[in-house]
């Protein structure tokens, strides 16, 4: 910062600099920002409804994603260059550098309070303050400027430019908007470079025309097929509680092996109150009412309710009477909890207060059957005024052999090559939901 605030000493006392084009700069400079992200955002929104099966991946990586990434900093690259194509025959590179640095330096003063491992973000602010210094102190250099600040940039390129990328696949493509706004941070460090440019409107029409091909190869690559499955899902669920029975499925975009269960006419949405049992807290999209099948409901046995010092301890042991994998648990209200132990294994934590709470995430737990064991035993103090509405879901992953189920759906379509089950979620499952109150 001191570096820099010298540097503008200078600059305004030798008259390179003046506030008028330092405005223009941060004029431009900040358009540039928000039409590439503002355009990226919406943009994919869009394309979200032009191509519905894309919302069915769930971890948001599109098999044609790569097409997407070099579309849009394409794009980016192309609204930067458009809106900078006169700039510099107006005022100096150096006048239009100071918001692109002073933006840097922001950045950095956020990551050294808040994300300190990322204090290698001040580099480029290094080698933007040297070609600031260079354009000051050495004018002389200017017939040689270009050749010198590639060389100086190429760490800037090196260490950032991935990270256009790497954001999108490691995130998803909804964060394709970081991406446009990466590739315009690192642009404006470069504009001492782009000054000795003939014709950036050519350029920007270049980037253009990359963005339209990168749009048109990722629709040609949209569809489905062997090497390119489409992730489905269905749920047998019975609700023990109404006694009604529902399929029930995550997709977006139904298939001919989600509507043979489904039907032609789905209900959208769930039929519970909270139908999360997702990586990605995603919730059933559409379901039908079907037959019920004899499935044996589990036994739900309070062993313990009990208030001490202002905690209220409750034991609850809950047997599944069926062959089944997993269990999860839901509270339907917020509940603070001060402990927590399952079969035995104590939850810890060290939060001072509370262990945790369900005021945003309402999912308790997960439990995997693995060691032979039949039952759940849940032990958990909670604050003594509040009372426990819980759901729980006992899910088996034997929907195609279930012989009960096989008599209600005795014909059914496999999925074929183009499809497989959808991951991060319950799939493929006999579940049963039942009620807990206290």
């Amino acid at each position: 910062c001191l570096w820099f605030i010298i540097l503008l000493i200078v600059g305004f006392k030798r008259k390179l600099l003046n506030a008028r084009s330092i405005g223009l700069g941060a004029i431009s400079y900040s358009l540039s920002l928000i039409i590439a992200t503002a355009t990226t955002y919406f943009l994919w929104i869009v394309l979200q409804y032009i191509y519905p099966n894309y919302r069915d991946i769930l971890h948001g990586f599109t098999y044609n994603g790569h097409y997407y990434i070099v579309a849009f900093i394409a794009l980016s690259i192309g609204i930067f260059f458009w809106i900078y194509r006169r700039k510099f025959k107006k005022t100096t590179a150096i006048n239009l550098l100071i918001t692109p640095i002073g933006i840097w330096l922001i950045i950095n003063a956020f990551l050294t309070l808040y994300v300190p491992g990322g204090g290698f973000f001040i580099l480029p602010v290094f080698i933007a303050l040297s070609i600031f210094s260079i354009e000051l102190f050495a004018p002389n250099l200017s017939h040689r400027k270009t050749i010198l600040y590639t060389a100086l940039n190429i760490p800037v390129l090196l260490i950032f430019a991935p990270l256009a990328q790497l954001f999108p696949v490691g995130l998803g493509l909804k964060i394709l908007f970081v991406s446009a706004l990466i590739t315009i941070l690192i642009l404006g460090l470069l504009l001492p470079i782009f000054s000795t440019y003939k014709n950036l409107s050519k350029l920007a029409q270049l980037f253009f025309l990359i963005f339209i091909l990168g749009l048109a190869s990722a629709a040609f690559t949209a569809s489905y097929n062997s090497d390119r499955k489409a992730p489905n899902s269905i749920l047998y669920v019975l609700d023990a509680d109404t006694n009604q029975a529902y399929w029930t499925t995550y997709n977006h975009q139904l298939d001919e092996f989600t509507q043979q269960f489904l039907g032609e006419k789905p209900l959208k949405g769930t039929f519970l109150s909270q139908a999360s049992m997702s990586k990605y807290s995603t919730g059933f999209t559409y379901h039908q009412k079907t037959k019920i099948i004899n499935l044996p409901r589990p036994t739900v046995q309070i062993l313990k309710d009990t208030i001490i010092d202002n905690l209220r301890t409750i034991e609850i042991e809950i047997i599944p009477n069926r062959p089944v994998n997993r269990i999860d648990l839901k509270s339907k209200n917020t509940l603070h909890f001060k402990s927590l132990a399952v079969n035995g294994e104590t939850l810890r934590s060290n939060h001072a207060q509370w262990l945790f709470n369900t005021s945003q995430q309402k999912h308790i737990l997960s439990y995997y059957f693995t060691q032979g064991d039949r039952q759940l035993r849940l032990a958990f103090q909670i604050d003594q005024h509040e009372t426990p509405d819980l759901e729980f879901f006992e899910s088996s992953y034997d929907l195609f052999t279930h012989k009960n189920l096989k008599n209600l759906k005795p014909q059914f379509k496999q999925r074929t090559q183009n499809m497989m089950p959808m991951p991060f979620v319950l799939n493929d499952a006999i579940v049963i939901k039942k009620d807990i109150t206290f």
